[in-house]
């Protein structure tokens, strides 16, 4: 996630911005535990379903739907991305800063690095990936941005910035 900030009172803004995207993902995420378990449930169930022992050409079907269910169910699983490990961005415009939070095993911000805007030798923000490289070309953050009205603020912030 980021956040453009111009003064510290942006702070609590931020911290109201990002207890409100945890709801809305977790509804997201919730949706995909509950579908990816009902695929792989009824993946699994449809065998309970009997087939006349002489039909091979059923139990084929059925394999074939029971493994496409399966996969599919896999798929809504594995794609439960956790955001809470990715890091969050401040800029700050005031400052001239890129800040680096990172939130610890009680889940408050910490500051992990801090680098000058001017010190960046690339901040580039396209494809909705948010990529900033150090002054000896180290990726030093990348981020997807998903949101149109952070992206409108985060160009407005790095035009203001170069």
């Amino acid at each position: 996630m980021a956040v453009i900030s111009d003064t510290s009172r942006e702070f609590e803004k931020a911290q109201a911005l990002r207890r409100s995207l945890h709801g809305a993902s977790s509804v997201n995420r919730s949706g995909r535990v509950f579908l990816g378990a009902v695929l792989v449930i009824s993946a699994l169930g449809l065998w309970l379903v009997p087939v006349s022992e002489g039909d091979a050409g059923m139990k084929l079907i059925k394999l074939l739907i029971s493994l496409v269910l399966l996969g599919l169910g896999a798929m809504f699983l594995s794609s439960i991305d956790d955001r809470k490990d990715a890091p969050e961005i401040q800029v700050d415009t005031q400052a001239r800063e890129l800040r680096v939070l990172r939130a610890d095993a009680a889940g408050q911000m910490t500051v992990v690095a801090i680098y000058n805007l001017d010190g960046l030798s690339d901040v580039t923000l396209e494809d909705k990936l948010l990529t900033a490289r150090g002054p000896d070309g180290e990726l030093v953050v990348s981020l997807p941005v998903v949101d149109k009205h952070t992206e409108n603020a985060l160009r407005g912030a790095l035009s203001g910035a170069n």
